[in-house]
């Protein structure tokens, strides 16, 4: 009997292990998403996302990480770039659905690229603006803020545009680059 227990216990342990395995390969998070020297984490290009947190949304990025898609070969009358964290990058509803896509349907002509990504405070938005601004040339830009966001920026070890006593701003991020403006 007792053998027959051990073997069992040890079974049962080892479909465990196997268990624990497979979920910690397969359910990885974030997996869409890669690490990036200043930003944190950054989605993917062409990753594919599937949420379930709140409700149901498969996804694709595009060739430049953001919840959207590929800006328009020749820039149209009105482009605006928006910015945020994850309520602008809206995982959690289909991308026509989104902010940018009512945006789009208000005003013909316009293009509203999504720029958020989950995790981002406005300064990372701001810092992203200001790699993508010469090529995308925005007309517009749009920065989604919320009471986090606050939060977060008001924490010393978080991303804060800092001013100093000559009047110059820049823009701190935790233990990464720190971008310099005036």
């Amino acid at each position: 009997m007792s053998k027959w227990l051990v073997q069992t216990a040890a079974a049962i342990l080892g479909v465990l292990l196997l268990f624990e395995v497979v979920l910690r390969i397969g359910l990885q998070a974030p997996r869409g998403f890669q690490p990036d020297p200043v930003y944190g984490l950054k989605m993917r290009p062409y990753a594919r996302i599937i949420n379930s947190t709140e409700g149901y949304v498969q996804m694709v990025a595009n060739s430049a990480g953001l919840n959207d898609d590929e800006l328009l070969e020749h820039k149209p009358a009105l482009r605006t770039l928006l910015l945020g964290d994850s309520y602008a990058q809206s995982l959690n509803v289909a991308r026509d659905k989104g902010f940018p896509r009512l945006i789009e349907a208000a005003l013909p002509g316009h293009e509203c690229v999504n720029g958020g990504q989950s995790g981002w405070t406005p300064v990372h938005g701001l810092v992203f603006a200001r790699e993508v601004w010469q090529d995308w040339q925005p007309d517009a830009l749009v920065v989604q803020v919320n009471d986090l966001d606050w939060e977060d920026m008001q924490r010393t070890n978080t991303s804060h545009i800092a001013r100093d006593a000559d009047g110059n701003f820049s823009i701190r991020l935790p233990q990464k680059a720190s971008l310099g403006r005036r």
